[in-house]
């Protein structure tokens, strides 16, 4: 790799930093193992420097084998991203930003999650001095910084998945799983468990309610306990891991099966953050399948799976642009379509207009404003681009026999 690839990875890693402000590490050359920082010196003079240092190196060796970006959590919780850095079509270094964490914490909590009481005061003002970034931004910091270095834009379906990173010198805890791995092969369990896992993320993609609420959820989740250790000092920290992890399959299960992507990734992140903020290991198994009903519950009223790719990009451009006023000719722009042929087509997959479907996204979202804000009417139908009052209104009652008025006043204390 030529020096000035190097220079020029540092020169990025400096703009990151600037641009984000968290610890950037990354490689000063190729010949040696020297890491350079962007940081506060406030980070830099801590002394738990050298532990960053040391899983920075660990994660830069780790990224060699792989070209896409990472999120790793160490046993003291906190969050690495890895964004690798190509040449030649040949992923030859790395940049690690972190750590963070991916919610704020208290002392108290701490405490719980290490089962710790008495925790060394100066890891406490480490772990509190942490910068905390959620999942969301998290993610979004992998794809704009995995683009600055690679000139390659991904979509945050490639970077969803946490690798939870345990140091592990020894490789006893590998060690563990592989006779795990062993022991549930002799007695048949393994493809149990994965025909089971399958059987529910299928559930999820057909949104199927009624088959989900007929599964004993719990005593499934109980029979991959064992199975399923990811964090060994915590049982606490280990349950909300397998809630991640299983968050993160539905999310991926219900775009699957029609749900619009935005909107999924935002359901995730909303889960697992408020798991992130539970103390008690039956409240993180019951959030979980809560989160699991959600998915189920709202892909089952999307029914987009059936959809031609045009025609569910179009969705989803309305979906996301709704505050908008999104036109057939913007449509017909996006999927390469021309006009007439796009609005046939749409009637024809979905069996409505596609005006009809942006007045029914629109009605569905003045809906939530109505009951869960106590914006004016007038508000709302300017928010959503509707020419007027009069003509919100207008469409309102065409959607749902009702004005908005009556909708809010029948429907607020319910």
């Amino acid at each position: 790799m030529m020096n000035v690839a190097f220079h020029q990875l540092a020169f990025l890693s400096r703009l990151i930093y600037e641009s984000i402000q968290l610890p950037v590490f990354y490689p000063v050359s190729n010949t040696d193992n020297s890491i350079n920082v962007e940081s506060s010196d406030d980070a830099k003079n801590s002394m738990y420097f050298s532990h960053q240092i040391e899983i920075a190196r660990l994660l830069m060796e780790q990224s060699i084998h792989t070209r896409i970006p990472s999120i790793h959590k160490t046993i003291f919780d906190e969050s690495y991203i890895t964004i690798p850095f190509s040449a030649e079509e040949q992923t030859v270094s790395a940049i690690i930003i972190g750590p963070v964490y991916s919610y704020p914490r208290s002392a108290e909590e701490n405490k719980n999650s290490y089962h710790e009481p008495d925790l060394d005061d100066k890891l406490q003002q480490y772990v509190q001095q942490l910068s905390h970034v959620n999942n969301k931004r998290l993610y979004h910091i992998c794809i704009l910084a995995f683009y600055l270095l690679n000139g390659v834009w991904l979509d945050i379906s490639d970077v969803i998945s946490s690798d939870f990173l345990i140091v592990d010198e020894n490789n006893s805890i590998r060690n563990k799983v592989d006779l795990i791995i062993s022991k549930q092969r002799e007695l048949s369990e393994y493809k149990d468990g994965r025909d089971l896992e399958e059987r529910v993320l299928q559930i999820i993609r057909d949104g199927d309610k009624t088959k989900l609420l007929s599964m004993s959820f719990f005593s499934a989740a109980s029979h991959f306990e064992e199975g399923g250790l990811l964090a060994k000092y915590s049982q606490l920290r280990n349950r909300k891991n397998l809630s991640i992890c299983t968050i993160t399959l539905a999310c991926r299960a219900a775009v699957e099966g029609g749900l619009y992507a935005e909107i999924a990734y935002m359901i995730s992140d909303h889960h697992i953050q408020h798991i992130e903020q539970l103390s008690d290991i039956k409240a993180v198994e019951y959030a979980t399948f809560n989160a699991l009903v959600d998915f189920v519950e709202r892909v089952s009223k999307a029914k987009r799976k059936h959809l031609s790719k045009a025609i569910s990009l179009c969705q989803e451009y309305i979906n996301k642009h709704i505050y908008q006023n999104v036109n057939l000719t913007i449509l017909a722009d996006l999927t390469h379509l021309k006009p007439n042929y796009l609005s046939q087509k749409f009637k024809k997959e979905t069996g409505i207009t596609i005006s009809n479907f942006i007045q029914m996204e629109k009605v569905e979202e003045s809906k939530k404003l109505l009951l869960l804000t106590t914006d004016s009417i007038h508000s709302i139908a300017l928010r959503l681009s509707f020419y007027d009052q009069t003509h919100f209104i207008k469409i309102f009652q065409k959607h749902t026999g009702a004005t908005p008025g009556r909708y809010r006043r029948e429907n607020k204390l319910r």
